[in-house]
């Protein structure tokens, strides 16, 4: 691929994680699954949240624990082509401030700071989604990671 491929593509596959994570933030994930292929991972850490429907019973379960602010900001992203013009992987990192209540909550440290690497397909409807998005942390902070259906308090 040629230097303005690449410009695009890591236009493509950061708008598709800028997007995901804006759903995230600012709707609860009420339409995370649709960023993955029906086989879609999420992982964060030992966590696994395999195929759409797990990925939106997991949202929808978050979404049940009451109110939750989060911001999950992305760097230092780089995206780096596949085999085919359908395939890539985007990699980077997340920090995430997180804290349950409504705004405007105190000021901490991030929730986690993790690396993360997401390989991206662009499925038959043209649209690139995450085949896997997996994200490897690095810091913890003293608040609460939802990333799975049980209590954790560190």
């Amino acid at each position: 691929m040629g230097e303005c491929n690449n410009i695009e593509l890591w236009y493509e596959l950061n708008q598709l994680a800028v997007r995901y994570w804006a759903d995230v933030n600012r709707n609860g994930g009420q339409r995370a699954h649709e960023f993955y292929t029906e086989d879609g991972l999420f992982q964060v850490g030992d966590t696994r949240h395999s195929g759409r429907k797990t990925i939106q019973e997991f949202y929808g379960w978050r979404a049940t624990r009451g109110a939750r602010l989060s911001r999950h900001l992305l760097s230092n992203t780089v995206a780096e082509p596949g085999s085919t013009s359908d395939n890539a992987v985007l990699r980077g990192s997340v920090s995430l401030f997180a804290a349950d209540g409504e705004p405007v909550l105190e000021a901490k440290p991030p929730t986690m700071i993790a690396d993360f690497e997401a390989v991206c397909v662009r499925d038959s409807d043209h649209i690139w989604r995450f085949k896997s998005h997996v994200l490897t942390p690095l810091f913890r902070g003293e608040g609460r990671l939802n990333t799975a259906k049980r209590e954790q308090r560190h």
